[in-house]
């Protein structure tokens, strides 16, 4: 999968003399904040640090995480107008992802999602980055990845919850 390419690549840069893992950052949004989280989780040590913007981190309960955004329901008329035609936080269901829901896939969400993934070694410093109002990705999924890690060895393992954007505009 996206992770074990994103691995190799790392690992094939560091044989080939091109960086080191303590002067290699991995820095990704939404959909690659959950590479790069799931992509350290595997192989902390080729890493110096790790930036995750945005990401789903929590593919198994990403149903469950999206919720209608009452500014939304004010500006669109009713709160049962789902999901809103412009989003809200955390519209984002997952879809193009394992489905849980799924009997054959529910395994695939698991291992795929790093909140239930224990780091193969020390972390790296780890920032986590999510916006209160993120319109696409509920930033509980960064508050789960953040309290996962918390006792990991290594880190620190820090998270940010800012504005209503889904991004690195903080």
């Amino acid at each position: 999968g996206a992770h074990a390419r994103h691995d190799g690549a790392v690992a094939g840069l560091h044989a080939a003399g091109i960086g080191t893992p303590a002067k290699t950052v991995a820095w990704g949004e939404s959909n690659g904040g959950l590479v790069v989280a799931a992509a350290v989780a595997r192989a902390p040590g080729s890493y110096g640090a790790v930036v995750s913007s945005v990401g789903p981190h929590d593919l198994v309960d990403a149903r469950s995480l999206a919720r209608p955004d009452p500014r939304s329901a004010a500006l669109t008329g009713s709160i049962l107008d789902w999901p809103p035609p412009h989003g809200g936080p955390g519209w984002w269901v997952g879809d193009e992802y394992p489905r849980p829901w799924v009997a054959e896939e529910r395994d695939a969400a698991r291992t795929t999602s790093p909140v239930y993934t224990t780091p193969a070694g020390p972390l790296p410093p780890v920032y986590l980055l999510t916006g209160e109002w993120d319109p696409v990705v509920n930033p509980v999924h960064s508050v789960r990845l953040a309290a996962a890690w918390a006792d990991a060895p290594g880190g620190p393992v820090l998270l940010q919850v800012g504005g209503e954007t889904h991004g690195s505009r903080y």
